[in-house]
């Protein structure tokens, strides 16, 4: 009766010390470990450096068309991500602010990766600073994680061409991604 209670002891002890031990057939023992990785979540916009200064042709009303440009972008989130692209401002001359011109945004998806599907929800827009709207506004979303190209076409709507002023424009376009 002692010897067994002693080996009752035993097994119990031994129970609590390896909770995690399985008793297979025999003299087996199987023991598990679990290992987890975390990934934070990624949401990424890249835009190209600067961009060369264009000339105008002073060829009529001719607008003036920029370079296309290669913005990366990308995210790893569930439901995807939406990238607006937008210019802070029409056209603007530098030493006289009063002086502007319409900026025009246009834009595509290239070179597109992962599970998500990229698609463009606003391919093109333009300001129109006579009315008080100096915004343009584009947009791009993916529906699952992934990543792409977007190309960015600017062109600056030349308008009545002897109303001009002499002198540099510029426009802003800033980029911004969120998660949906």
């Amino acid at each position: 009766m002692y010897l067994l209670k002693i080996y009752a002891c035993l097994v119990l002890t031994i129970l609590l010390i390896l909770p995690r031990a399985k008793v297979q057939s025999g003299n087996d023992v199987q023991r598990s470990q679990q290992f987890r990785v975390t990934i934070p979540r990624r949401l990424f916009i890249s835009s190209p450096g600067s961009v060369p200064l264009q000339e105008y042709p002073g060829d009529g009303a001719a607008d003036i068309h920029f370079t296309e440009e290669s913005w990366t972008i990308g995210n790893n989130t569930r439901n995807g991500a939406t990238v607006l692209i937008e210019t802070q401002s029409a056209f603007q001359h530098l030493d006289n602010a009063a002086s502007k011109r319409d900026a025009q945004l246009e834009v595509t998806v290239t070179d597109a990766s992962g599970p998500g599907t990229w698609s463009v929800d606003v391919p093109s827009a333009t300001t129109d600073y006579t009315q008080g709207d100096e915004t343009a506004r584009v947009r791009v979303k993916a529906n699952g994680p992934g990543s792409a190209t977007v190309k960015l076409k600017v062109t600056f709507l030349t308008g009545a061409p002897e109303t001009l002023q002499e002198g540099d424009y510029t426009a802003t376009v800033v980029g911004t991604i969120a998660e949906n």
